[in-house]
């Protein structure tokens, strides 16, 4: 029987490997905890069960099965990506898999991706324009610091004060 840890867990089915975390503090997820430094381990049964029962992950069985090992050389991840043709199908009542609609499918993953590495791009020159202004604060309160005319600076605040 396999077993499976919070990484692989969340990367087959595409989530944050907090929320896996969270499904088995709850109680949701049955895991064991083997070390505190190793994390815990749900067995593969444990997690069809899991799946099973989560609506929103019933239909990922098939796609998290494949997941669970290389198929023709992909990567792990790919299983999310089977997993969801998979489900879009069972939803759908539609068992009929097609060459073009899993060509559709990794296409519209692709435009989704390339979609949130713009928004993240322009994110971090965001940031980073946040980051040069705070260092840039930095550097006049240091100056102040270090050259204030502090005597001055107080006389002049409660000489307002008093107005």
């Amino acid at each position: 029987m396999s077993e499976y840890n919070v990484k692989q867990i969340s990367e087959m089915l595409d989530i944050n490997p907090e929320t896996v975390r969270r499904w088995i503090r709850s109680g949701k997820l049955e895991a064991e905890q083997t070390s505190k430094k190793g994390g815990s381990v749900v067995s593969e049964e444990a997690l069809k069960k899991f799946l099973q029962s989560t609506p929103k992950y019933a239909g990922l069985l098939a796609g998290a099965a494949i997941a669970a090992t290389p198929v023709m050389g992909l990567p792990m991840a790919m299983g999310a990506i089977i997993g969801g043709i998979a489900g879009g199908f069972y939803q759908r009542k539609n068992h009929t898999v097609t060459p073009e609609y899993i060509k559709e499918h990794i296409a519209s993953e692709i435009k989704k991706s390339e979609k949130l590495i713009k928004q993240k791009e322009v994110a971090i020159v965001q940031m980073q324009l946040e980051l040069d202004n705070e260092k840039k604060n930095i550097q006049e309160l240091t100056y102040l610091l270090q050259n204030g005319d502090f005597d001055q600076m107080a006389l002049d605040i409660n000489t307002k004060e008093k107005k």
